[in-house]
């Protein structure tokens, strides 16, 4: 199990920096690093949410056209 949430977080650090740039984080004062990197995966945090709330938006929606256009030709055939 704690092997497994290792893997989780390295993996998590490795997302911001290839995705979200976190290696490019240079600042004088340690707190200030500390303030990018926080930024950084709350950005990486708000990002998973969005997508996983587009994705149920998509599912939603889809089942509603689907749900529309069976019904529209089933009225006109």
């Amino acid at each position: 199990m704690d092997e497994r949430l290792r893997n989780y977080i390295e993996a998590k650090f490795g997302q911001a920096k290839r995705g979200f740039s976190l290696q490019k984080v240079m600042a004088q004062l340690s707190e200030t690093s500390m303030t990018a990197y926080a930024i950084t995966f709350l950005v990486i945090n708000l990002f998973t949410l969005l997508k996983e709330a587009f994705s149920l938006f998509l599912y939603f929606f889809a089942e509603k056209t689907v749900f529309a256009v069976f019904l529209i030709t089933s009225n006109y055939t």
